[in-house]
Order: structure tokens, then sequence, then C-alpha cells
């Protein structure tokens, strides 16, 4: 790996530890989970969900770590396909120069 490969693994590893200094701090991220199922049971008291979660996270702390985890890698993927991108058009200006 060279050190533009480093810069980004460091880079998204960052955000998803924001993220979830971030969330821990702000009271967690089930709030408006919370809130959609308050308002549809009022609007339709014989609601039946048609899914059930396939992984229930034990506690909200739980629940933040899975999120912080999901921002991590969707960072580790963006960060790909940017630096992905970037090249191509680095070897594009470097063909065009020759």
């Amino acid at each position: 790996m060279n050190k533009q490969h480093y810069r980004s693994l460091l880079a998204a590893v960052a955000i998803a530890t924001l993220v979830a200094g971030l969330s821990f701090t702000t009271g967690g991220l089930d709030a408006t989970d919370q809130q959609a199922v308050a308002m549809i049971e009022t609007t339709e008291p014989v609601y039946d969900r048609w899914a059930d979660p396939v992984l229930q996270p034990p506690t909200a702390v739980g629940e933040t770590v899975l999120f912080a985890v999901q921002a991590g890698i969707a960072g580790l993927i963006f960060t790909h396909y940017l630096q992905r991108l970037t090249e191509a058009d680095q070897s594009e200006t470097d063909a065009s120069d020759a």
C-alpha cells in the first residue's frame, strides 16, 4: 500500500470515530425511529409489520456502534472509488502529455 491508501484508510477511520463520538454525545440515533413507531401506532393501531429486523441490537449503544461501523464501511467504499477516479484522471492527463 502506498501513502495515499494509508491516508484514505485513516480518513475513513476518523470519520467513523467522529460519527460514533457524536452519536454518543447527542443521546443516540434512535429518536426518529421511536417517533415513527409512535406515529404509526396512533394513526393505524392495527398495523402489522411485513418485515422483521434481521438483527436487533440489545442496547442503544450496540445500535450506535453498528451505525458507526456502517458509516466507516461506506467511507471506505466512497474513498476507494474517489481514489480510482482520481487515478484514472491522472493517467489520462499523463497519456495526453506524452
